[in-house]
C-alpha cells in the first residue's frame, strides 16, 4: 500500500477526454421544447451508433491535489467563489453496496445530507432530490463515470426545478417562483477511502462559461440509471406524474460540459475518506453568482498501482436543490 503524506502534493499528470469543439451539434425536442446546437451523446445515424471520437478529444491535465495546493489545504476551497467545498460527511451506516436499502438513504440519510449541505452553504432550504451508489463492480448506471468531463444539469432546468419545488415538495408557488436557486451535488466515498478513481472538480473561477462550454444532451436509448428509461423504452409507468418528476440529468433539458482549457484548474481530495465529503454546484442558477458550475469527472489515479488488494471506489452522490432569498430588483 503506498502511502503520503498530508504535506506532500499528490498532483496528478495525465490526459483527460474533453468534447470537441467542433463536435456535431444538432436541434433536439425533449417534453415539447427544442433546444438547438446540442451535442446528443449515443444519438444513432442511419442506423448505428455514433463512435466516441465524433465526440471527444484528450488532452493533457493536470488535477491538483486539494491538501497541499493552497496553504489553507482543503478549508481553502469555497462554495461561492470556486464551486466546491469540503466537509465532514454526516454520519451514517451503509449496507454493503449490494444489498443497499435506497428507501432507508432517502428516509434517514437525506434529511442529514439536507441539513448538512444548508448549513455549510447558508442556504435558506434545502430539498433532497436523489441519490445515487456508485461501486466498480455495479451495473452500467452505477459504475464511476470515468474519464468524462461534464455537469449533469444546466441552465435549461431552471422552469423543471421550480416546478417541483411546489408540485413534489408543497413549496409555495410564490416562493418557487422567486427564490434564488441551485442544484448541487454531495458526493463522499463509502466503506473506504476513495484511492481509485477519485472524482475531480474544475475549479469554477477558472472557468468562462460563454467560451468555455457545451450543452449536451443523452440520447434517449441511453440509460442514465433513473427508473424513468424502462418507461422511455415502453417497459411500464412511472408512479409519479411528470410534473412530479425528478428532473433526469442530462434527459429531461440539455445539461452543459467544459472544452478544454489551459486556463483551467482540475482539483481532487486525495485519498478522500468515507468521514469526508464534497459538497459542489450543479447548477447555480443565481444571477449573481460568480460561480455557476462545477465540472467533474472520476479519473485513474495511478498512485496505488503496485498495490494489488486496494479496494475498488464505493461512494454516494446525492442530488439537493437549496433555495435561498429572492435576490435584489435591479434599480432602474
Amino acid at each position: 500500500m503506498a502511502t503520503a503524506s498530508v504535506d506532500v502534493a499528490r498532483d496528478w499528470h495525465g490526459s483527460m477526454r474533453f468534447f470537441r469543439r467542433d463536435a456535431p451539434r444538432a436541434d433536439v425536442e425533449v417534453l415539447g421544447r427544442l433546444y438547438s446546437g446540442v451535442v446528443q451523446v449515443g444519438a444513432q445515424v442511419d442506423g448505428q451508433r455514433t463512435k466516441p471520437s465524433d465526440y471527444f478529444e484528450r488532452h493533457k491535465t493536470t488535477i491538483v491535489d486539494a491538501r497541499t495546493h493552497l496553504r489553507a489545504g482543503k478549508a481553502a476551497w469555497s462554495f461561492e467563489r470556486n464551486g466546491f467545498c469540503y466537509i465532514k460527511r454526516p454520519e451514517y451506516e451503509f449496507e454493503d453496496h449490494a444489498s443497499q436499502d435506497r428507501k432507508r438513504v432517502d428516509a434517514e440519510f437525506g434529511p442529514r445530507v439536507c441539513e448538512a449541505v444548508r448549513r455549510a452553504v447558508g442556504a435558506r432550504r434545502a430539498f433532497w432530490l436523489s441519490h445515487q451508489r456508485r461501486a466498480e463492480d455495479g451495473g452500467f448506471a452505477e459504475r464511476p463515470a470515468v474519464d468524462f468531463s461534464h455537469a449533469d444539469y444546466g441552465p435549461e432546468y431552471e422552469e423543471q426545478l421550480r416546478r417541483v419545488l411546489a408540485s413534489r415538495y408543497g413549496l409555495p408557488e410564490r416562493e418557487a417562483g422567486s427564490c434564488g436557486l441551485c442544484l448541487v451535488n454531495l458526493w463522499a466515498p463509502v466503506g473506504n477511502p476513495a484511492y481509485r478513481n477519485p472524482l475531480a472538480l474544475l475549479d469554477g473561477s477558472t472557468v468562462d462559461m460563454e467560451q468555455d462550454t457545451v450543452p449536451w444532451i443523452l440520447h434517449p436509448s441511453v440509460d442514465n440509471g433513473y427508473g424513468y428509461f424502462q418507461e422511455a423504452m415502453g417497459e411500464g409507468q412511472h408512479a409519479r406524474p411528470q410534473m412530479e418528476r425528478v428532473p433526469q440529468a442530462a434527459k429531461d433539458a440539455p445539461a452543459l460540459a467544459p472544452l478544454h482549457s489551459a486556463r483551467h484548474r482540475w482539483v481532487f481530495l486525495s485519498d478522500m475518506t468515507p468521514e469526508e465529503a464534497v459538497i459542489f454546484k450543479q447548477y447555480d442558477f443565481r444571477s449573481a453568482a460568480a460561480c455557476k458550475a462545477t465540472f467533474h469527472s472520476a479519473f485513474a489515479d495511478q498512485f496505488h498501482k503496485d498495490w494489488k488488494a486496494c479496494p475498488g471506489r464505493r461512494s454516494i452522490e446525492c442530488r439537493v436543490i437549496l433555495t435561498f432569498d429572492p435576490e435584489p430588483t435591479p434599480k432602474l
